[in-house]
């Protein structure tokens, strides 16, 4: 509806008028109102890997015990009988999954718009798909199916089997997802990753760099040290995913430290202007940045190079073309775009994550 009574725009009976006589004047673009990046899942699609075809097409294969052993010699170099060690007795297993976009086109929807159209709904429906698929992975990125409403994209330990395992599975010790992979983590406590709950304030550089340290050397040599999980092993984790106000919190520590230095006898031009904040933080080699997705009070440490997003050679948003309805009883077309993934971790040790977070920002 027109709005009258507003402007240059009268009400009353000329605006109506107005409305009944005058076209209006639309811009010709869509403007969408929904959905947002998730610099995760922007991560995870640039270093994503090629999956083919098979029986759990990505396996890793573990070595959960040593394989070798030596001794101390004097001076005849004596040495002990040297004897087989089994050390590669598990496979990591992961199931591609696949997500599904619809898209139907009505003959009637096309009859109607063919020559009067101003946005192009086909073109839109098209376009919000990359949109439906950014929100709806990134979102079950980084939250459990037990606080997703809808249960469609987080695991949860099996809860939901259609669906692939998430950064809240990989990271945990057992605690709310006991196998991993098809691996039992109870028999393989080397599959268990840092998990640390009530954690606290971290809100500060100091606070957060001990978590980090922390993720990266707890347990080493395989054991388990209460409230770290069994560590990475001296490897320092590259990333870590907080929630906006978290990190905010964060931030403010590093903003307290900021210092401007202007040359004596000089200021300020119209062209220049006071560079403040951070786009990431950095403690160490780690970096550290917000995802909006990320609940309030969770933050993932992550080692990237054990980390990947694995998409079917066959179906990397492949599209099946348009059918008819036809045999469906409808006049109209659907096409759907597919998507075959699965997102692994080969190593859960080498990251963590922390719970119940204090101190959010907002």
């Amino acid at each position: 509806m027109p709005l009258l009574n507003s402007g240059i725009l009268p009400g009353g009976t000329p605006g109506v008028e107005l409305q009944n006589t005058v076209r209006r004047i639309f811009t010709p673009s869509l403007f969408v109102q929904i959905g947002q990046a998730s610099p995760t899942l922007a991560l995870l699609m640039r270093n994503a890997r090629v999956a083919r075809g098979g029986v759990s097409p990505v396996t890793f294969s573990l070595q959960t015990t040593g394989m070798v052993s030596g001794n101390w010699a004097g001076y005849l170099g004596n040495f002990n009988a040297p004897q087989p060690i089994p050390g590669i007795n598990a496979n990591a297993e992961f199931n591609q999954c696949m997500f599904l976009m619809p898209i139907p086109y009505l003959f009637a929807e096309r009859a109607i718009t063919d020559r009067a159209k101003i946005v192009d709904i086909l073109a839109a429906r098209m376009s919000d798909a990359r949109r439906f698929y950014v929100d709806s992975i990134s979102n079950g990125l980084v939250i459990s199916g037990t606080t997703y409403s809808a249960g469609l994209f987080a695991k949860n330990g099996g809860t939901y089997p259609l669906a692939i395992q998430t950064l809240y599975d990989a990271y945990d010790d057992g605690t709310n997802t006991a196998t991993y992979g098809n691996v039992v983590r109870a028999t393989y406590p080397v599959y268990d990753a840092s998990y640390q709950a009530s954690v606290g304030a971290i809100n500060t550089r100091k606070a957060m760099f001990a978590k980090i340290i922390q993720v990266s050397t707890l347990g080493i040599g395989n054991v388990t040290v209460a409230n770290g999980g069994p560590g990475g092993g001296g490897e320092p984790p590259d990333i870590v995913i907080m929630s906006p106000g978290d990190w905010t919190a964060l931030e403010q520590d590093f903003q307290t430290s900021e210092q401007f230095y202007i040359t004596p006898g000089s200021q300020f031009g119209k062209d220049q202007y006071v560079n403040s904040g951070f786009a990431a933080l950095r403690l160490g080699q780690t970096m550290i940045f917000f995802d909006q997705y990320c609940p309030q009070g969770t933050a993932f440490i992550i080692n990237s190079k054990y980390l990947a997003l694995f998409l079917n050679e066959l179906a990397p948003f492949a599209f099946t073309g348009w059918e008819s309805t036809v045999p469906v009883n409808q006049l109209g077309w659907v096409g759907v775009i597919v998507v075959l993934m699965t997102l692994a971790c080969a190593m859960p040790r080498s990251g963590g994550k922390l719970v119940g977070i204090t101190g959010n920002a907002f």
